[in-house]
This record gives C-alpha cells, sequence and structure tokens, in this order.
C-alpha cells in the first residue's frame, strides 16, 4: 500500500469550485479524469500542485468569487500517528480508558478531514470528527484533534510537481539550460545535451528511451536510432532513425510521437537532472488522447 491510498484531498472556493468541495475521494499511484470541456479537470490538476507545495499562497486570481480556498485532506489515522498523542504512560485527563492509549488505539483507521494550511494540517473543529469514540470524550476535544492533525504526513509534501499541458509541441532549439516546460520547450535542448555531454548518460536516451519508445509503437513502427543534429541558424534538431526510412525530424513528426518522446523525458531525464527518484515525482499529463490512435493510446497508458 502507498501513502496515498485511502488519501482523499478535495478543495473549496478555487478556480471553478464554490463552497462544495470538490476533488479526489481517494488517490491511487495512477488516477483518469474523464469530464466535459470545463468542468474542472484542469483546476484538479492544480490542486495536486498545490498539495505539493503547500506554503506557496494561492494568488487571488483564482479564488472562487474572492472567497479564499480551502484545501481538504482526509487520512485514515495511523497507529505510529495515534501513538504521538496518546501515551500508554499517561490516564485521566477525561479519557476513558485504563491509559490513553488504551483509547487512542480504537482511532486507528479512523479518517479525519483537516484543512492543509501553510504546509501543515490544522484540524477544522469538534464538528469535523464524525461518527468515532471521541464522543466518548467531554473535554479538550478540539486540543487532542488538533494534536492528531499535526502528528498528521502530507504525502504529496516535498514531490516535485510537472505537467504535460495539453498544448503542447516538440521542435528545434538551441543549446541551453537542462530545464523543460510543461509545453514541450526544453525537450530538443535535454535530449541533445544527453547524448553530447560526457558528464550526462548518453544510454539514458540511446537505450531506454528508445527501448520503451519501440515498446509503446510496436508493432507500428521500430526506431533504431535517436540522434540530435545541429541544423540551420545553430538550432538543434532530434531524428528518429527507422529502418528503410532513414533519419526522420522530429518536427516533421505527428504529434502524438512527440507527446510519447515527452514522456518518456519526464520519466528517465528529469530524475537523472533534478537528482531523485521517479517516486519522487508527481506528474500531471492532460489530453494525453490528442492525436494518438486509440490502441497506440492504450499502449501507452499500459506503460504509463
Amino acid at each position: 500500500m502507498s501513502a496515498f491510498d485511502a488519501f482523499s484531498l478535495k478543495v473549496k472556493n478555487f478556480k471553478c469550485f464554490g463552497e462544495e468541495a470538490q476533488g479526489f475521494d481517494r488517490i491511487k499511484a495512477i488516477n483518469l479524469l474523464l469530464g466535459r470541456n470545463n468542468s474542472g479537470k484542469s483546476s484538479l490538476l492544480d490542486l495536486v500542485r498545490y498539495a505539493t507545495n503547500p506554503t506557496s499562497a494561492i494568488p487571488q486570481s483564482l479564488w472562487h468569487f474572492r472567497r479564499a480556498p480551502e484545501i481538504l485532506a482526509q487520512i485514515p489515522l495511523a497507529e505510529g500517528q495515534v501513538r504521538k498523542v496518546f501515551s500508554e504512560t499517561k490516564r485521566g485527563s477525561g479519557i476513558p480508558a485504563a491509559n490513553h492509549y488504551e483509547f487512542g488505539k480504537l482511532l486507528v483507521g479512523s479518517a479525519l478531514t483537516w484543512r492543509l494550511d501553510s504546509g501543515r494540517f490544522v484540524n477544522l473543529g469538534p464538528n469535523s470528527d464524525g461518527d468515532y469514540p471521541f464522543k466518548q470524550v467531554q473535554d479538550n476535544v478540539d486540543q487532542y484533534l488538533q494534536r492528531l492533525a499535526a502528528a498528521a504526513v502530507n504525502p504529496f509534501q516535498g514531490k516535485e510537481f510537472r505537467k504535460i499541458s495539453a498544448e503542447r509541441n516538440i521542435n528545434p532549439e538551441r543549446h541551453g539550460q537542462l530545464t523543460v516546460q510543461d509545453d514541450g520547450r526544453g525537450v530538443t535542448n535535454s535530449i541533445q545535451n544527453f547524448l553530447t555531454q560526457a558528464r550526462l548518460p548518453s544510454e539514458l536516451v540511446e537505450k531506454n528511451i528508445l527501448h520503451d519508445l519501440n515498446q509503446i509503437l510496436g508493432p507500428d513502427a521500430t526506431f533504431r536510432n535517436i540522434v540530435c543534429q545541429q541544423i540551420e541558424d545553430g538550432l538543434w534538431e532530434i531524428f528518429l532513425e527507422e529502418e528503410k526510412k532513414g533519419r526522420i525530424p522530429l518536427s516533421q513528426s505527428g504529434s502524438g510521437l512527440k507527446t510519447i518522446i515527452m514522456i518518456l523525458c519526464y520519466f528517465h531525464l528529469l530524475p537523472e537532472v533534478q537528482n531523485k527518484e521517479l517516486s519522487e515525482f508527481v506528474f500531471a499529463f492532460e489530453e494525453l488522447e490528442n492525436n494518438l490512435h486509440p490502441s497506440l493510446l492504450r499502449r501507452m497508458l499500459s506503460y504509463i
């Protein structure tokens, strides 16, 4: 079970969402959002972005009718979290049990809702506790809830959020810094650097990306090589070499192929550039189905 299992994340008064909290009842390793245009899918991706960096203020331009947004999280109480609040060596103080932990262990697995505020969880008040053993406690209910909130861990905290926008493209580029934008800018430069700079492992492109690209595209196409060559005006271009077709400029290829290469760049190159494990990233991919044949889309989703 991952840290995200049974984790609920919702938001109020954010962009198109009003007073009724909207979001994820459960978050899994992979989540697919389906809905009509302008139904709030992009807003939910922005919610995840703010959950990874909850200390950043949500600009007022994203508030719903001038009401400050609230990010709400619901997490089942873990035993370790409960032990930080309810000690086996403490008795009394309004706790109806032989010791505090004897009462506290009844809370393990209970799902409480807290507000994510400036990087920490804050108790919403004594009325947020629902129907669970706290109804037996007469005093200091809010104090215990706040201490439980302070002991909770946001599974998104510290993750690096990276997005692929619905509007994206990969074009020839000049040599520059290793940065990739959500619209595809920087992908050509990143691949060029990995193929030409001795300090970077070229096998991530020559072997890993090439292998996975063929795994996703097969049997429709099989590429023998990925190269990056300088063309006019000092620009660099990605070429895919296919048997009997020679080297094909990526800029002249379909947007579906570019989308796949961008995803592979995120999975293989970004962790190396950022010196992080892949598990330290949270990816949000918008409208991956654009210009992809359904069978290719299924293979790509299976790969992810």
